[in-house]
């Protein structure tokens, strides 16, 4: 199947009309290596035709903020689809108000810090199945908080130099990950042998770590 240039989103058009009012831009994305890219969210255009049986790509909102009860004025999509809040203003509470989104099964928050807190509202997002944290000094606590997420089959949290070996026994409790960066963490040779019970790894990025 290809997207189909009619309906380039697979959503419907009421939605996008709403949520373009708050987003940079719409977009389908991907995790995985595609094209050479490294582990992560892959972008592709609007329009672009691509086989979604070995893609797995949805379409995305790239939102300037997200404000507590924004969510709520907006028509919540009936197909699989992601957020991306790269630097965006949001806290906690907006960030659990996410949970009423039956068919989110994307979320990027990165070049921010994530407290806690935030961290615990993520974990409340059962239905993610993809979840992207970049630069976002995650702390040991706030990583067990993740845990939650059951259905994660996509972890991408590089450059969380506050990680530690408790950091990855949280990790190694996510059993169905199949991708997993925690490039430039720090973490030793030994603590990262925690991982070895991920039995559907398939691609680890442990680069730039000690």
């Amino acid at each position: 199947a290809v997207a189909d240039e009619r309906d380039p989103y697979l959503l419907s058009a009421d939605v996008v009309e709403k949520w373009s009012e708050h987003t940079r831009e719409i977009a389908w994305i991907a995790p995985g290596r595609y094209a050479g890219s490294s582990l992560g969210f892959v972008r592709f255009d609007a329009g672009t035709h691509f086989d979604h049986e070995k893609v797995r790509a949805v379409p995305a909102f790239h939102l300037w903020r997200l404000t507590e009860n924004m969510l709520k004025t907006l028509p919540a999509p009936q197909k699989a689809f992601g957020i991306k809040l790269t630097a965006a203003d949001c806290t906690a509470s907006s960030i659990r108000e996410m949970s009423a989104l039956e068919h989110l099964v994307a979320l990027e928050l990165g070049y921010r810090k994530v407290t806690d807190d935030e961290a615990a509202s993520i974990g409340s997002l059962k239905q993610l199945r993809w979840l992207v944290v970049d630069l976002a000094q995650l702390s040991d606590a706030g990583l067990t908080k993740l845990t939650e997420l059951s259905e994660l089959r996509a972890l991408i949290i590089p450059s969380n130099r506050d990680l530690t070996e408790t950091s990855l026994r949280s990790i190694a409790r996510l059993e169905k990950l199949k991708q997993l960066d925690v490039s430039g963490t720090g973490l030793t040779d030994a603590a990262l042998q925690k991982l070895s019970v991920l039995t559907q790894l398939t691609h680890l990025d442990v680069s730039y770590t000690d």
